[in-house]
């Protein structure tokens, strides 16, 4: 299985802290996205990282190149598939890996697809209404959760999969689809929208396992938005690793007390 990423300069530190995460657990089969780092952080990465592949984005259409937009998430992808003939697991920069990925690898034999559940807010309240029209979105899946899009795999060994994620690339290519006229991210989640219609139609199984966003029961062997300054030193990884760890676990706690 790869693992695929990718960060821009403002991103780089949390970036490092997922590569750190990978490089525990000895998965150094990873590709990841040049998104605009700078130069000295490009350097420094292929110095301590040895082990990872840097690559630009490819080429796609102008409004793809747009960090905030997250159209490039699908566009590398599709290319990642394309290119890679095996399973490949996307996760964003803010990810950290915290135990064996074998449940992802498991449900990817059988499946083909992972892909899972993130937040408590429906579709509706948080897609804009010009990408739910275009997509001529069905009521079930408005009314439905979201998939996740920072941590998802696909296996482009199954025709259905690929074609999945080639279209979630050309519906992201369309700007007017990706990012209609006054969405931003108070009122619409762009590739995440695309990729959870997407799912929903397939009725492929992409698992019922939720990431640590508002989840009682999120898996225990990855952690999402470990969102961290360029300003904190990589010395104190360790201290950060036990920081995040006990605001997760607060936020489970306290959701447990909800169910």
């Amino acid at each position: 299985m790869v693992i695929v990423t990718g960060a821009n300069a403002r991103f780089f530190r949390s970036l490092q802290q997922l590569l750190l995460s990978l490089q525990r657990w000895n998965y150094c089969n990873c590709v990841v996205y040049d998104l605009g780092l700078t130069q000295p952080q490009r350097r420094d990465l292929l110095r301590r990282f040895e082990w990872i592949q840097l690559r630009a984005l490819p080429p796609s259409p102008e409004h793809v190149a747009d960090v905030a937009k997250y159209g490039w998430k699908p566009t590398v992808l599709a290319q990642m598939i394309e290119l890679h003939k095996e399973p490949v697991l996307w996760l964003d920069s803010a990810c950290v890996v915290i135990g064996t990925l074998q449940p992802v690898t498991d449900h990817l034999a059988k499946n083909g697809i992972w892909v899972p559940l993130a937040g408590r807010g429906s579709v509706r309240e948080r897609s804009h209404p010009a990408t739910v029209s275009a997509l001529s979105m069905e009521v079930e899946i408005q009314e439905g959760r979201f998939r996740a899009g920072g941590v998802c795999a696909f296996d482009p060994c199954r025709q259905e999969v690929l074609e999945l994620v080639k279209e979630w690339r050309a519906l992201a290519w369309r700007p007017e689809i990706l990012a209609p006229l006054g969405s931003n991210l108070r009122n619409h989640r762009y590739d995440q929208t695309l990729l959870t219609c997407l799912v929903a139609r397939s009725k492929l199984d992409a698992s019922d396992d939720e990431i640590d966003i508002s989840s009682a029961r999120p898996i225990s062997y990855l952690r999402t938005r470990n969102k961290l300054s360029n300003l904190v030193p990589l010395t104190l990884d360790p201290l950060i690793r036990l920081y995040f760890w006990l605001r997760r676990s607060a936020d489970v706690a306290l959701w447990q007390s909800r169910s």
